[in-house]
């Protein structure tokens, strides 16, 4: 700031000043972005705020199902990895300084399905000389919405490919 006095003689100024103002609150926190979204991993990506009010100590990026804190410093990108497929995830991001900090809103998202795993043999019971009872759990990790099962019967060493005998949902088969 500089301050002038005048008279009908002339005009005066004084030396230059300078002040800062208090820090504040950041204000204008924007949504992380959710990218590259995949069934194991995404990217997830945040900017500076509008209006930091102050220099910025740190960004805070947490998964809010279970509080973990994924992120604690100042750069502005997330890689995760080792994510469950076909899962429902919820961030959040908090931008602080010295004054505290300000949230943004929860981001959610969800992983994609994938193909099942820990998918066990069927289990065979015979009825009697010429039919089986056969019956199979949903695999350990289904990765997504099981939509049907398809049983072969036949084995790997024959020259023709194993004939399709049941495909649905159910899971038990009588091969009569």
């Amino acid at each position: 700031y500089i301050l002038e006095a005048c008279t009908g003689g002339g005009c005066t100024n004084s030396t230059a000043v300078s002040n800062a103002t208090l820090e504040a609150l950041p204000e204008g926190v924007s949504d992380p972005v959710i990218s590259n979204l995949e069934a194991r991993s995404l990217v997830i990506t945040w900017q500076q705020p509008s209006q930091p009010n102050g220099v910025i100590t740190e960004y805070v990026l947490t998964l809010v199902s279970n509080g973990t804190v994924l992120l604690r410093g100042l750069q502005l990108s997330l890689t995760l990895s080792d994510l469950t497929p076909f899962t429902s995830y919820s961030f959040q991001l908090m931008v602080c300084n010295s004054i505290g900090c300000s949230p943004s809103s929860i981001v959610e998202t969800q992983t994609p399905e994938t193909n099942p795993q820990g998918l066990d043999a069927p289990r065979l019971r015979n009825l009697t000389s010429t039919s089986v009872a056969i019956d199979w759990s949903f695999p350990a990790a289904p990765n997504g919405n099981i939509t049907s099962f398809v049983l072969r019967r036949g084995t790997e060493n024959e020259e023709e490919p194993p004939t399709v005998i049941f495909e649905g949902i159910a899971l038990s088969y009588n091969d009569l």
